[in-house]
């Protein structure tokens, strides 16, 4: 029996940055084999964001119950939460004030010192501290959802690799090994889980976001939930690189990939 094909993080038009339907997400997962798909739309608290105040939690909702039965493809509820420390507690106050039905969340940081990431990065004439200030706010996050269960699994987590030229994010990425073996770790105590995000493959990066050596380390150190997701915001990236993720998670020495339901993880086989 071949492994299940699942996409964790997808994007439709209630994030700012996708025009995307629930719908034809779904008939784009049936036709890329894909069995279990969860969307992810950004929900962004930071006045800084492009999606501050766009988010709409009760069409969203509805839109991803309508498709609910789809045939085929097992639909899941999620969101893909924006954090910084700064707005943390804004963050949980939406959260509070605007409950849904969710089966998963991810947490992910797009904000660092009141600048989008890529601008933060790009208007550093020293890169290394940016990306050390970009991993406070990972390891800030990483603690809110060990201690506050804000979220499930952290997404992208060396997402700054995409926004540096050349291979300069790859190279940056191993002089941060203690960093980010601290990241893992934390995770890893704390029950907070790590994504595969195969986005980079589909642009100049050619691998995945975290790549297989960061993945394999989470294991070591004791990660137990991991999630494949695409990060698509159009409807023909559903699926897209998720055999190359379940590969990576094969290679890293995991024998399942985790699913969610109402926000409590569940285990389905890949080897």
């Amino acid at each position: 029996m071949s492994p299940i094909r699942v996409d964790y993080h997808i994007h439709t038009r209630f994030s700012v940055d996708s025009q995307s339907s629930p719908a034809r997400c779904c008939l784009a997962a049936r036709q890329a084999g894909v069995e279990e798909i969860c969307f992810t739309d950004h929900l962004d608290v930071h006045p800084v964001d492009p999606g501050f105040g766009y988010f709409d939690p009760g069409g969203y909702s509805r839109a991803v119950t309508a498709v609910a039965g789809f045939p085929g493809v097992s639909v899941r509820l999620g969101l893909e939460v924006g954090f910084d420390r700064r707005s943390h507690a804004d963050l949980l106050a939406y959260l509070e004030a605007h409950p849904l039905p969710l089966d998963f969340v991810l947490g992910s940081v797009h904000v660092v010192e009141d600048r989008l990431l890529d601008t933060f990065l790009l208007s550093a004439g020293n890169h290394e501290p940016a990306i050390s200030a970009y991993l406070d706010e990972v390891e800030a996050a990483v603690r809110a959802a060990a201690s506050h269960r804000l979220f499930d699994v952290l997404g992208h987590l060396d997402v700054f690799k995409r926004y540096l030229p050349g291979g300069h994010g790859r190279s940056r990425l191993a002089r941060f090994q203690d960093r980010i073996d601290s990241i893992l770790e934390l995770a890893a105590a704390g029950g907070v889980g790590l994504e595969v995000n195969t986005s980079g493959l589909r642009n100049r990066l050619g691998e995945t976001l975290p790549a297989l050596e960061v993945v394999r380390r989470f294991r070591e150190l004791g990660g137990e939930i991991l999630t494949v997701g695409s990060d698509s915001h159009r409807e023909g990236d559903v699926g897209a690189g998720i055999d190359a993720a379940l590969d990576i998670a094969r290679a890293a020495g995991f024998r399942a990939i985790t699913v969610f339901r109402q926000r409590q993880p569940a285990w389905v086989d890949i080897v």
